[in-house]
């Protein structure tokens, strides 16, 4: 059961990948001063978030046999227990804090949403490959 969860979250991960790519594909100066394309972005980021820590959640409970209180704990369990590559822990603390922070304050900077748009692109790719092994396995 959990596993088609998964599958399902990866290929929504996949699709608004590529929403990304779209939204950045002419660079960071044309996108900063695109409020409706920010705007989009920061829409398209919130689901990335999203579907990322429910995978993490998912991942926590059946490999690990614990529920987080939060995605920051699911996502510190798993890399702690080696289920996610440290490497990645980096960019998706940021990804979750852009969630939280979004909810409870107000939208990044332009330039943040930018970036982290462009780091989360990389991300996905890497971590959905990771996850899907995991959960064949």
């Amino acid at each position: 059961m959990h596993q088609r969860i998964v599958e399902e979250k990866i290929s929504l991960l996949k699709k608004k990948k590529e929403e990304l790519v779209e939204n950045i594909k002419n660079g960071e100066e044309a996108f900063i001063v695109d409020d409706k394309l920010i705007h989009q972005t920061e829409k398209i980021l919130i689901n990335i978030a999203r579907a990322l820590s429910s995978i993490c959640t998912i991942l926590t409970i059946n490999r690990l046999g614990r529920i987080p209180k939060h995605s920051f704990e699911s996502l510190e369990l798993l890399i702690k227990g080696g289920y996610i590559s440290a490497k990645y822990g980096v960019n998706l603390y940021r990804l979750f804090r852009f969630l939280n922070f979004y909810y409870d304050f107000a939208s990044f900077k332009e330039e943040d949403v930018y970036r982290i748009s462009v780091d989360t692109i990389s991300l996905i790719e890497k971590i959905s490959r990771e996850v899907e092994k995991m959960v064949k396995a």
